[in-house]
């Protein structure tokens, strides 16, 4: 009588990896897109205060200046800003 065959296991462990590996470059993509955006409103408020130094002692200013900077990037009126 001859045995039967059984096909080899299924290779789960190529999807374990592939899922690891999109994750992976997920996380590499969003980091890069974050720290381009936080450079550039890093620029677009040292810009501001170069403009002006004597924003730098009134914290009111500069919290509207960083929202403001912080809001051209999401409207994508910075370069950087994606």
């Amino acid at each position: 009588m001859k045995t039967i065959q059984k096909n080899p296991p299924f290779p789960y462990w190529l999807f374990l990896l592939l899922f690891v590996a999109m994750g992976l470059g997920l996380w590499l993509w969003v980091s890069r897109v974050e720290r381009q955006r936080q450079q550039a409103v890093n620029h677009c408020l040292s810009t501001q205060l170069q403009a002006d130094p004597t924003l730098e002692n009134n914290p009111q200013q500069l919290e509207d200046i960083s929202s403001s900077c912080t809001t051209k990037c999401l409207q994508g009126e910075l370069t950087g800003c994606q």
